[in-house]
């Protein structure tokens, strides 16, 4: 398997993850982060998706991935500001949403950064094992 195979198929991980943690106590917490992102991040996959597949080295990859939380807090932020937006206007007296946008922006950095760790270390483990071709994009 190529490095940019492995990246782009790693991509759905944060969709497949919370699925399959459902039956076990913790993966509630990762549904409700599937619940409140899957959307966004679903547009900023297929985004990663096509931008892997145009970066000529595993490096660059590489590095695409460890900025990749930082880069998806804007796409998250617009997806709940967009939501609030439409609650509000389906709700006048409900409170706003902005309130809550500090701690969620913590969270998707530190999930993301929970998936990209976890991400790095399937990479490592591959490659020790020969699953993925050395030099080949």
């Amino acid at each position: 398997m190529t490095p940019v195979r492995f990246y782009r198929i790693a991509l759905l991980i944060p969709l497949l993850l919370p699925l399959t943690l459902l039956p076990f106590e913790i993966g509630a917490v990762f549904f409700m982060a599937l619940a409140f992102g899957g959307v966004q991040y679903i547009v900023f996959a297929a985004a990663l998706f096509i931008v892997i597949g145009r970066l000529k080295s595993t490096e660059k990859i590489q590095r695409l991935a460890l900025w990749a939380p930082v880069l998806f807090v804007p796409v998250q932020v617009l997806g709940w500001v967009s939501f609030g937006y439409i609650e509000r206007l389906a709700n006048p007296d409900l409170a706003g949403v902005w309130e809550a946008l500090p701690i969620f922006v913590v969270w998707v950095l530190v999930l993301g950064y929970m998936y990209v760790g976890l991400v790095a270390l399937i990479f490592r483990l591959s490659k020790f094992a020969g699953f993925l071709k050395p030099n080949a994009l």
